[in-house]
């Protein structure tokens, strides 16, 4: 496992449907590996001077003709060095340099070139390797033996004439032979011994070992190929992660190649996976080589955080009301209207109308929560507007046997339990007006959210506790009565009634 820091994940990124924030948001988190390409100058961009013909590369004895600075002519022939500043028959793949050697050729020629790294390979360590490989459109033949071989140190050979082969390791070999005129993406992996420092890209076999194909009737008999962007890294999937309930995060391989294997231990297969499972979460890449790469991250969620904006709250019109949230010190409420300050943990809210404030605030984890609190306000004449000012005929409507009230003085018309308890035990197990003499009347009910629980238009009908779900809640609902007397007197009473369990 490839040592990580931990961070936190909080951005939004794209929308993803593993799960949604009280708001609606749905938050995905993309990291992209920055794993090190330990290869030195992978493109061939740093030249010592620019070439201004064939056969310039990097001289092992002669100062004077070394044209690349962390490259190397491995023998003393004389691989190419193109670039646009000078000499160059193609199209680099990127920037403005890149490698032509022959491989192979009638004569036995051989060329080779070394490229070194930034720091040495680990031992047991699984690395990708990638290049991009071009066939020299002048050339008849090509080869299946394009070869490489990795080292601790630069294999140099000062022996003259160059020797052919080249008596070094031969650590792994192309699958196919290389037929294109236009740039191949090559790739395998490679198991390290530890120490390595070089990879060197040749033939290492004789010419009757050689297998050759021959690919047009007109131009040069030699194999001559193009090298560009030499890639050797290994697989890193990202960091450690520590995730914001409900918030993903995204995975992607920082090796991507369509003709390799991906593996990931959640399920998935292509170079990308989100996850906000806790846990551990490994990805396997195979495909052509000695190994398979493996890499890991830790997922973990924060304990501990969290906002509450406390329980909601009944007041009078014109009455305020102390707000609280917790958990948070930097929060944020929503509307501010008819707050004293808007960005503080103790509001003090006015509202001439019931109002819901939403807060939003980093928790102790550094994570974003939110929460809500509705402040119903009661006004002198109704308890509450009426979300429902056209009942449904199917609101629950409960007959109720008529009780035996206290007398109500000369001006009351009638009189109202402030509590009841629908326990079934026919004993006060149900809310309704005792008393009066009407022609017409309406009893309305509502729960602390502002929804209407309850209707009836006959004084002699009264609720039993069961709002429009089916539930018996105990809690706190607000009630509105508006009558006309047969002596055609028009009033309204409000209040709070109390269901109990």
């Amino acid at each position: 496992m490839i040592s990580k820091n931990s961070s936190y994940f909080k951005i939004k990124f794209l929308k993803s449907a593993l799960g949604t924030l009280s708001s609606g948001l749905i938050i995905l988190i993309s990291h992209v590996s920055s794993a090190q390409n330990i290869v030195i100058d992978p493109s061939l961009e740093d030249t010592l001077k620019c070439p201004a013909s064939v056969g310039r590369f990097y001289s092992p004895t002669n100062p004077g003709q070394r044209y690349i600075a962390d490259w190397r002519a491995t023998t003393r022939a004389s691989p190419d060095l193109h670039n646009t500043c000078g000499y160059n028959n193609y199209v680099p793949h990127t920037g403005e340099g890149y490698a032509g050697i022959i491989l192979w050729d009638p004569a036995e020629t051989r060329e080779y070139i070394s490229a070194s790294f930034s720091s040495p390979m680990e031992a047991g360590v699984c690395y990708y390797v990638e290049l991009y490989v071009a066939l020299n459109d002048n050339c008849t033949r090509t080869i299946e033996e394009f070869q490489f071989s990795f080292s601790a140190t630069n294999p140099v050979d000062f022996t003259w004439p160059p020797p052919a082969p080249l008596n070094i390791p031969i650590h792994y070999q192309l699958d196919t032979p290389v037929t294109s005129n236009t740039w191949e993406k090559r790739s395998f992996f490679y198991q390290a011994n530890g120490g390595e420092e070089w990879v060197t890209l040749g033939n290492f076999v004789d010419n009757t070992s050689t297998t050759i194909s021959q690919v047009s009737n007109i131009g040069s008999v030699s194999a001559y190929y193009f090298i560009d962007d030499l890639t050797i890294t290994k697989l890193d999937i990202g960091p450690d992660v520590t995730l914001c309930p409900p918030d993903s995060a995204q995975f992607i391989s920082n090796i991507d190649c369509p003709s390799l294997t991906y593996t990931w231990s959640n399920g998935d297969s292509a170079p990308v996976t989100t996850t906000s499972t806790q846990g551990t979460l490994t990805l396997t890449v195979s495909g052509n080589g000695s190994c398979s790469a493996m890499d890991d991250v830790t997922i973990s969620l924060p304990s501990g955080g969290g906002i509450d904006a406390g329980q909601d709250i009944t007041i009078d019109a014109g009455n305020s009301a102390d707000l609280l949230v917790t958990g948070t010190t930097n929060p944020t409420w929503s509307p501010g209207t008819f707050l004293d300050c808007n960005n503080c943990v103790n509001p003090i809210a006015t509202p001439p109308s019931t109002q819901t404030y939403t807060v939003t605030g980093p928790d102790v984890n550094g994570c974003m929560g939110t929460d809500s609190i509705t402040v119903f306000v009661i006004e002198p004449n109704d308890p509450d507007p009426d979300p429902n000012p056209n009942p449904d005929p199917d609101d629950p409507i409960v007959p109720v046997e008529p009780e035996n009230p206290e007398e109500p003085g000369e001006e009351v018309y009638f009189y109202l339990p402030n509590s009841f308890t629908p326990d079934g035990d026919e004993f006060n197990n149900a809310f309704r007006v005792v008393g009066g003499s009407f022609s017409e009347f309406e009893l309305k009910i509502w729960d602390r959210w502002g929804q209407t629980v309850f209707i009836s238009r006959d004084p002699n009908v009264g609720w039993n506790g069961i709002n429009a779900d089916g539930i018996i809640k105990q809690d706190t609902y607000i009630y509105k009565i508006s009558v006309v007397t047969t002596s055609n007197v028009h009033s309204q009473w409000t209040g709070h009634v109390n269901v109990l369990q």
